[in-house]
């Protein structure tokens, strides 16, 4: 019932944006709602303890995955590049999950990173493959033989996030969500009850990959163009930092609330002359508040 409470909500929201947005609105809205999908990529890792510096690089995956496809085989297809861009980030997930998911903590958090940068060079040097710091251009995908726009494309963003909603309720309340938790509480106990940490941090890897390469392709085709600093080590550090805002919301549906906190402040902040001075004061307060709240849980 909740959670069809929450869908229910969160339609009305969608449907709202749309209506009342305006082109600007419905635009970024859709970014927000294509965002949301690598913030729930990293809220789902949490759930696991795993804080990941490291997901922006499934995010480039997805986003160069449809660009290159366009480069150099011209397919603008809208279901031919999702699932690609989701192919592409589930197997690098599952390939580096299973690699680095005897890591914790500092080590696991410092690993990600160091690949994320290693595939930033990548990006950046090898500029005969993917245009360097230019970027590669990525035209508006079709559907149907039809060139979709920017109302379509909203709506595309709204359908995937609507369905990370899902997968996020069904997450928490299955055993796989309950092996996270035990996990991340006392991974010895849940060892000794039979779970391997190692393949389940490898399949979440593989979930998280696939879901935020999905929120990359969509990036991609609302902005047009695909470059480098989506792997960067910044990109993946926002995305720590909106799903730590989503969790002071909810378990379940915090991705979507971190997402557009996050995204909103940084578009108020764009109106100051010092821009990161504001966003780095409104998230000291975000994290006094969410220190405050442990406290209190604690006690």
């Amino acid at each position: 019932m909740r959670g069809l409470y929450s869908i229910a909500v969160y339609l009305a929201a969608a449907t709202a944006a749309y209506f009342l947005g305006g082109s600007f609105g419905v635009y970024e809205a859709g970014y927000i709602l294509a965002w949301s999908l690598p913030v729930l990529a990293t809220a789902i890792l949490l759930e696991y303890g795993l804080v990941n510096f490291g997901v922006a690089m499934y995010f480039a995956a997805g986003a160069y995955a449809v660009a290159l496809l366009y480069k150099y085989a011209g397919a603008r297809d809208l279901f031919v590049g999702l699932a690609s861009a989701m192919a592409s980030g589930a197997a690098l997930g599952i390939s580096l999950g299973y690699v680095l998911g005897r890591l914790r903590g500092l080590y696991y958090a410092l690993a990600n990173l160091s690949i994320s940068m290693v595939v930033y060079g990548v990006l950046v040097k090898f500029y005969w493959l993917t245009g360097g710091s230019n970027g590669v251009y990525v035209p508006r995908p079709l559907a149907f033989g039809h060139a979709l726009n920017s109302s379509s494309l909203y709506w595309i963003a709204a359908i995937s996030a609507g369905a990370g909603l899902l997968i996020m309720a069904s997450f928490l309340e299955s055993r796989l969500g309950r092996v996270a938790e035990g996990i991340r509480i006392n991974e010895l106990r849940a060892t000794a009850l039979g779970a391997d940490p190692r393949l389940h941090v490898a399949a979440a890897t593989a979930l998280s990959g696939a879901l935020a390469a999905l929120g990359g392709a969509l990036v991609a085709y609302l902005t047009d163009i695909v470059t480098p600093d989506y792997s960067y080590w910044t990109a993946s550090g926002e995305l720590v930092v909106a799903a730590l805002i989503g969790a002071l919301a909810s378990r379940a549906y915090g991705f979507l609330v971190g997402a557009a906190i996050y995204q909103l402040l940084r578009l108020w902040s764009y109106q100051f002359a010092s821009p990161e001075l504001v966003i780095g004061s409104a998230l000291l307060l975000i994290a006094a508040i969410w220190r405050r709240r442990s406290w209190r849980r604690s006690d």
